[in-house]
């Protein structure tokens, strides 16, 4: 039987490994085509990386999402209805994120016109 303490640990394991393939997948595909995908290093500006409370708003949503859905899918075994609810709860969270998305972009596009 699966202790409740390893299926957290392992399920913040997934996520953080998860968040490192993302980050650094357009670096790892820009390697293998053999061309940098981001030329220069101007495009971290500091006027331009300021992060809006949007932007941090829609990255929360999107890792409790991913959150969810691991946990639901790890606890399918201990508890009857935890896929669905992880699956449900992932799904409005990633909605959650899409809408705060937009908003930061919307921001972002008013503070640069």
């Amino acid at each position: 039987m699966i202790r409740f303490p390893k299926l957290i640990i392992h399920s913040i394991l997934l996520i953080v490994v998860l968040t490192i393939m993302s980050l650094f997948g357009s670096d790892f595909a820009g390697w293998l085509l053999g061309k940098p995908i981001e030329v220069g290093s101007d495009f971290l500006k500091k006027e331009e990386f300021k992060m809006n409370k949007y932007r941090g708003y829609a990255m929360m949503s999107g890792f409790l999402g991913a959150f969810l859905i691991a946990t639901g899918m790890m606890l399918k075994n201990i508890v009857t209805y935890s896929p669905s609810i992880g699956w449900i709860g992932g799904t409005v969270l990633f909605f959650a994120a899409t809408y705060f998305a937009i908003k930061s972009n919307k921001s972002n596009a008013e503070m640069t016109s």
